[in-house]
């Protein structure tokens, strides 16, 4: 009796691998989004906390205040920015990682499926020969039965 070999198990092997490098991709997209999520968060804080401007204060002083409050207002615009690409990215590597599964899925039961057959075929070849070797039993018990 034959054992059972996937055709396509060297395919299947290539499929896991590239599913392990998506899910891989993804984690490190993840990662990146929430590190971009808790930037945007501390640059609205330091933000935030800055005094506002003097009410006496020199034109001077106040440009130099407005100039620090400007830079902490662009670095909230680009942590933002920073964060959108990062997520935008997440559901990129999600889409490449459910497709990925979706190839292994799909190897997966097309290999349940062959080695259902299989098992089938070995239970049918097993039936003939329990069913040839009863036959002959019989014939052999007749014929030494009859003289």
């Amino acid at each position: 009796m034959k054992r059972y070999r996937f055709r396509m198990e060297s395919v299947l092997r290539v499929r896991r691998v590239q599913e392990g490098v998506a899910a891989s991709h993804l984690r490190l997209a993840n990662a990146s989004a929430a590190a971009a999520a808790a930037h945007v968060d501390e640059s609205r804080r330091v933000l935030a906390a800055m005094p506002a401007p003097r009410e006496r204060a020199s034109t001077r002083e106040f440009r130099a205040q407005m100039n620090v409050r400007v830079a902490a207002a662009a670095s909230v615009l680009s942590a933002q920015s920073t964060y959108q690409t990062a997520t935008a990215m997440v559901a990129v590597e999600a889409g490449r990682w459910r497709a990925a599964s979706q190839r292994v899925s799909i190897l997966e039961r097309v290999d349940d499926a062959r080695r259902a057959e299989h098992e089938l075929e070995l239970r049918r070849e097993e039936e003939a020969l329990v069913d040839d070797l009863v036959t002959g039993a019989y014939r052999r018990r007749d014929r030494e039965v009859s003289p």
